[in-house]
């Protein structure tokens, strides 16, 4: 590695937070990076226990920003029923996901 003591920090919702430990080699990504998950103003899921799901040494961090009305799970659900979502994610991002067909399931 060029730049042996450049830390990686992976940022997420607390949805994804809460399935972190069903992604593949999760365990690995905890070790690489360190975890911050945005906090949702209205959750009543605390960011901070999402470490106590991991069982390594993991370090989890609580992200706070501006209140977001949709999740990045509400996007993908509705995506993966072709259903658009102009009205989730601003026009650039849209057409981001569109011209690089992600989230497609097929």
């Amino acid at each position: 590695a060029e730049q042996p003591s450049a830390q990686f920090f992976l940022i997420m919702g607390q949805d994804q937070a809460n399935a972190l430990t069903t992604w593949r080699e999760w365990a690995v990504v905890v070790q690489l990076a360190i975890i911050c998950v945005a906090e949702r103003p209205h959750s009543v899921n605390d960011p901070t226990r999402v470490a106590g799901k991991i069982p390594t040494a993991a370090d989890v961090r609580q992200l706070q920003l501006p209140d977001l009305p949709h999740s990045a799970t509400q996007v993908r659900e509705r995506l993966a029923a072709g259903q658009g979502i102009a009205q989730l994610v601003p026009d650039g991002v849209a057409r981001y996901i569109d011209q690089n067909h992600l989230y497609q399931t097929a």
